[in-house]
């Protein structure tokens, strides 16, 4: 989940996940990911929730990066 969000959190990652997010969600405003704590158990909680929630979006946005012609070279961050 950390990993995740550190992905997602990359610049141009970022804008196509709130972009992706108004897609799949369109009534809904887009949420951030949450970074996990290593000691509060309701961050955790918040962090699998918000997970959970846009599992779809996630999903949708990781098959999008994976199969650019240039993942490589856009989406480093």
């Amino acid at each position: 989940m950390e990993k995740l969000y550190v992905y997602v959190s990359g610049s141009f990652i970022h804008a196509r996940w709130f972009e992706m997010q108004k897609t799949v969600y369109p009534t809904q405003k887009p949420r951030e990911l949450q970074k996990l704590s290593d000691t509060r158990w309701a961050c955790r909680y918040s962090a699998c929730k918000a997970i959970r929630d846009t599992l779809q979006a996630i999903c949708l946005l990781l098959d999008e990066m994976s199969t650019s012609k240039n993942a490589v070279s856009d989406f480093c961050y």
